[in-house]
């Protein structure tokens, strides 16, 4: 059995439990860890994340807006759902597995598709440092970059 909050970081630690209105920011895992948007997490407990947003890139040369959600929870038969949804500018990527398997390797969480060992989607914990906040990272097979979602 996968336990989500092993992904928490110890630095700014997120809120467990459901029913949450926790805002919190998302990210670019890059130099300076850039904000690229805010969003709400709703859920997040053994079993199951969820949290939702918006996002607006001003970046030399990259740019948009659009809304994302990411969302992990258990299946009955232990298989997760997992998916990460961009909307606007960069809507082609993003994925959905619907009877995901979980592994977990010290404090990260890897959902893979049981059809194609190309297809992955990762949450881990990063503890920040020094001049940085604690977060939990996003890396999917398809982004170009690792995002992350962290208190603001």
């Amino acid at each position: 059995m996968i336990d989500l909050t092993i992904i928490n970081p110890t630095k700014d630690t997120l809120p467990i439990g459901t029913n949450l209105n926790q805002a919190i920011e998302i990210g670019v895992l890059a130099p300076f860890n850039p904000t690229i948007g805010n969003g709400t997490l709703t859920e997040f407990v053994s079993s199951a994340l969820s949290a939702n947003g918006s996002y607006s890139v001003s970046l030399p040369g990259i740019g948009g807006s659009g809304t994302w959600n990411a969302q992990a929870s258990e299946n009955s038969d232990s298989s997760w759902f997992v998916q990460l949804t961009l909307t606007g500018t960069f809507s082609g990527n993003g994925l959905t597995l619907n009877n995901a398997t979980a592994t977990a390797n010290g404090n990260a969480v890897t959902f893979s598709d049981p059809t194609s060992s190309n297809v992955s989607l990762t949450l881990s914990q990063n503890n920040g440092g020094p001049f940085t906040s604690g977060k939990i990272n996003i890396s999917e097979t398809s982004l170009p970059a690792t995002l992350y979602i962290s208190l603001p």
